[in-house]
């Protein structure tokens, strides 16, 4: 009978709902500036009064400190695992971009785990730092003796206190369930009358107490939103704002109260009714859908108040995002009016685009792309918006180089190229890259023991391999080549034309060739807010069996907009 119920339309929705109520959407990637304003710390503010929803029980148990475990989460892909006393063995997946900052994250077992109400459990773990929020789900998995169907995953306060269920699956040898801030977990194995008995009581209690606190509330006046917090879709040099969860996270969780506390508290009472086969219509699932609707109607407010205010809109339209997605899931109507948000979007993209082009503000590349990302979601013409981005990113690439030997019989090259390059939005990493084909001609090759007949010029590969300001203000450039394939010097002394001479490469290698690589590298320092984004010489020197080299490149990297 549990695996019939598990089908039921009616669960399905109520677990869609609770992946909603608790996803926290991680609506855009990449460092973001918090501003500060007057009103920063009222963002920690509720609006109203949370309501404090019934709690499960109240755990006991016993640190295990012999069975622990730790990673330094980075930002890629981890996992971390530890196995208790019991024969339970407790896995968290963390996915890309589950937190904004670098974290150690650790794990530890309990023994002798046991519930007020609900007696003996089969394990748990605690789950460190205490509070940690993530951007994404993460997936905690739990394998071993004693997992059948009737396993139940359980979340609670650090010290043990106020359980909940959570939104779990079947697992493969075991159950597993997403996560979105740590705690502790508990896996708990009801089985007999008397425990289904007791669980179908809390159940009810649960359940009536939330359905009459949800009257009360849909009677009362829609409270005015928290005043969300000031953050810049642009990127700034170094490492996070540390403050960017701690501003952001309060504004996102008090804007939903106090309606979301007594959301989550529906959902869970009728989920576990539903679990166990006793719940016999939707009505807490309607009575949540309508509690959304006035955080749809909040959520307008926010766009109504703050519309001029272009850093008011990252959090405003991540709540009012989050708002529709949990509407959609739990079947309410699809009557959006898209298009507050949508104006408010494109003259945030419009003002990104105008730094970019008429300031030379490198770091709104990104913040162009991460509004036009949000433009797209809610119906805008987000291609629009891209297509001036990449007029917008064309440049001038001058080349000079100077190679010579240091010596009465010396060899003296100078070399220049113009190449236009277009850079591209490199959303994996980099902020922009971009490449570009063109002649270098020798301006000037010439020894007192030789003439240079040939050639004029060369092609040359140049590519952008990393230009971002936001984090080291450095544009790295490679060039395939320097010097042509093949030259031809005519030497007076020998009276001998040779072809195929490759001086200038020799003296290349010399001079700027570093390691194994096949291009030759340079970095030279990014200058944001400037129409010549590179503007710079880097000389260097070498020295072969006692002779001397030296030589240096100009890079000049003008910004040509609407080029």
């Amino acid at each position: 009978m549990n695996n019939q119920v598990k089908e039921e339309k009616g669960l399905k929705r109520a677990l869609a709902i609770v992946a909603a109520i608790l996803m926290f959407a991680q609506m855009l990637t990449g460092c973001l500036i918090i501003k500060e304003s007057p009103d920063q710390n009222q963002t920690g503010t509720a609006s109203a009064e949370a309501f404090e929803p019934k709690s499960l029980g109240s755990a006991a148990f016993t640190v295990d400190e012999s069975k622990t475990s730790s990673i330094d989460y980075n930002g890629t892909d981890t996992s971390v695992g530890v196995a208790d006393g019991n024969g339970l063995f407790w896995t968290l997946d963390i996915p890309n971009d589950a937190l904004v900052q670098p974290q150690t994250i650790t794990m530890t077992a309990m023994s002798g785990v046991s519930v007020d109400t609900l007696g003996t459990m089969a394990g748990g773990v605690i789950l460190e730092p205490d509070g940690l929020t993530f951007l994404e789900p993460v997936k905690l998995t739990v394998t071993g003796n004693g997992i059948n169907d009737h396993s139940l995953l359980f979340t609670g306060n650090h010290d043990g206190t106020n359980l909940a269920f959570t939104c779990m699956e079947d697992s493969a040898g075991g159950v597993s369930a997403e996560i979105f801030h740590f705690s502790t977990a508990m896996l708990y194995d009801w089985d007999g009358d008397e425990q289904i008995k007791n669980m179908e009581t809390l159940a009810d209690e649960h359940l009536a107490d939330a359905m009459k606190r949800a009257k009360e509330m849909l009677k009362s006046p829609v409270e005015d939103p928290p005043i969300p917090p000031d953050i810049s879709l642009k990127c700034k040099k170094g490492t996070h704002d540390p403050d960017i969860n701690q501003y952001f996270n309060a504004f996102s969780a008090n804007f939903k109260e106090p309606e979301m506390s007594l959301i989550t508290e529906l959902i869970s009472a009728e989920r576990l009714k539903q679990y166990m086969g006793t719940s016999e219509n939707d009505d807490a699932l309607n009575m949540a859908v309508r509690l959304l609707e006035r955080l749809r109607t909040k959520a307008g407010r926010l766009i109504e108040k703050y519309r001029s205010e272009p850093d008011k809109f990252y959090a405003s339209s991540a709540a009012y995002l989050e708002v529709e997605r949990m509407i959609r899931l739990a079947g309410g109507e699809d009557n959006t009016d898209w298009e507050p948000l949508r104006e408010w979007c494109e003259s945030v993209a419009g003002k990104h685009l105008s730094d970019l082009t008429d300031k030379h503000d490198y770091t709104s590349i990104h913040a162009l792309v991460r509004a036009a990302r949000i433009l797209e979601l809610i119906g805008g013409d987000a291609d629009a918006y891209l297509t001036k981005l990449d007029s917008a990113m064309k440049f001038d690439l001058k080349i000079e180089l100077q190679m010579r030997t240091m010596a009465e019989y010396y060899f003296k090259y100078e070399i220049i190229a113009e190449i236009p390059i277009q850079l591209t939005p490199d959303l994996e990493g980099r902020l922009a890259v971009g490449q570009g084909t063109g002649k270098f001609s020798y301006t000037l090759a010439e020894s007192p023991i030789g003439e240079f007949k040939s050639p004029n010029s060369y092609p040359c590969e140049v590519f952008i391999t990393d230009f971002d300001p936001c984090t080291s203000d450095v544009v790295k450039l490679s060039l395939d080549t320097i010097g042509a394939q093949a030259e031809t010097w005519y030497y007076t002394l020998s009276g001998l034309t040779v072809t195929d001479d490759t001086t200038s490469h020799w003296l290349a290698g010399m001079l700027f060739a570093g390691g194994n690589s096949a291009l030759y590298n340079f970095s030279m320092s990014l200058k944001n807010m400037d129409a010549k984004a590179v503007d710079e010489t880097i000389d260097k020197k070498a020295s072969d069996e006692g002779l001397l080299l030296e030589g240096s490149i100009h890079v000049t990297l003008e910004h040509k907009p609407n080029g």
